[in-house]
């Protein structure tokens, strides 16, 4: 299945109001977009003092919204539900952005890693992942983006928790080709097929990025392991539509790609622009270069 997949943050805080997150919701399923990436996902309760105290308690935050604390949902009430219908009744697969640009989440991580050990055991992170699988059962994957600390010991620690607490996972590299797919091999030695998919950034500190090139990266790590589909090609709104339209015909000609992505709502909206605009460029894009293709199988 191509995906067309719409990031987003504050846009929907827990926050607002359920009939605003409701109405926004139907908004990008009627857009053309089939999925929705939801950031950002944080260790800690704030962006505070970086030391040990800071992150040992495992508390997760969407933004600066408390989620999740002690094991337990403590975030506005309606936002799992809100989004949990929208995922069922629009078919819309929402994923939870952890960690982001500018921030230090996977430094937290490698300093959970230290103290708990590979698995966490009887760390509040792993309990209040835990809490997070329970309270929204519908999630299309965790999407881990990390951008700070590139350990990769204690990434594929924490992925594989993940993993092993039932969640599916995508990864969202931008820089550092190595340490990606180092790390996907690994989990795809552990974990066959927990990682779905790889939202590549092909914008910003992305933009050198070819699909092609990481597709036989990946492949090459992990014998056996067949690439179709994986790739997800992702460009920001800073470019017009038909710039994102030409970006994505380029990049489908480079790899057998599942999708592409835009970056990001927020963006849109601060250009005056339309979603459904960049979900048909995107779609169209992809169908160019199958057509094209088509076109010279026929011939």
């Amino acid at each position: 299945m191509t995906a067309i997949v719409l990031h987003a943050e504050e846009e929907f805080d827990p926050g607002l109001p359920r009939s605003t997150l409701a109405r926004m919701l139907g908004d990008v399923s009627a857009a053309g977009f089939d999925a929705l990436s939801l950031g950002l996902l944080h260790v800690g309760r704030d962006e505070g003092k970086f030391d040990e105290s800071w992150v040992i308690a495992g508390e997760l935050r969407y933004n600066d919204t408390l989620l999740f604390s002690d094991g337990r949902y403590v975030g506005p009430p309606d936002w799992p539900d809100t989004l949990a219908r929208a995922a069922g009744t629009q078919s819309l697969r929402i994923a939870l952005v952890f960690g982001g640009a500018g921030h230090q989440d996977f430094r937290a991580i490698r300093l959970l890693h230290a103290r708990h050990g590979a698995a966490f055991v009887d760390s509040g992170l792993r309990r209040n992942l835990i809490a997070l699988r329970d309270a929204m059962p519908w999630l299309d994957s965790i999407e881990l983006c990390c951008e700070d600390t590139y350990d990769h010991d204690s990434f594929v620690a924490f992925a594989s928790l993940l993993a092993d607490l039932g969640f599916d996972l995508a990864l969202r590299p931008s820089m550092f080709r190595e340490f990606w797919v180092t790390a996907f091999a690994a989990l795809h030695a552990r974990h066959p097929g927990r990682v779905r998919r790889c939202h590549l950034q092909c914008h910003a500190k992305g933009s050198g990025n070819v699909p092609g090139d990481w597709a036989t990266a990946f492949e090459s790590a992990a014998p056996g392991f067949d690439a179709s589909g994986f790739i997800i090609a992702a460009e920001w709104a800073e470019n017009m539509p038909q710039e994102i339209r030409e970006s994505m015909r380029g990049h489908a000609r480079e790899a057998r790609l599942g999708g592409g992505a835009i970056w990001s709502l927020e963006r849109i909206i601060a250009n005056g622009a339309e979603p459904a605009r960049y979900a048909d460029a995107i779609r169209a894009g992809l169908l160019d270069d199958e057509r094209r293709s088509l076109s010279h199988t026929e011939a």
